[in-house]
């Protein structure tokens, strides 16, 4: 996954404390769920963002919910990668 598309996820679910489903996501950076769908649980298995269960309405079946990471967490990462 390029890291320029892995930043604006980071951004996008920075902004967004309750986390995003991947359609969500998809909607926001303008592609197709299947497009990120699985560079998303890549991400999420490297640790770079979290993937949790929930409900995104009361009535709603359980999905896949992601979250960024903490700020500093970010800027853990953004070393890491530079090395």
């Amino acid at each position: 996954m390029a890291t320029a598309l892995t930043d604006r996820i980071l951004e996008i679910l920075q902004g967004c404390p309750y986390g995003l489903t991947a359609k969500e996501i998809a909607d926001r950076l303008g592609v197709t769920l299947n497009n990120i769908s699985s560079g998303l649980s890549k991400l999420a298995a490297y640790g770079i963002i979290k993937k949790t269960r929930g409900r995104i309405a009361h009535n709603a079946p359980p999905c896949a919910i992601y979250n960024a990471p903490t700020a500093a967490y970010s800027g853990t990462i953004r070393r890491l990668e530079q090395r």
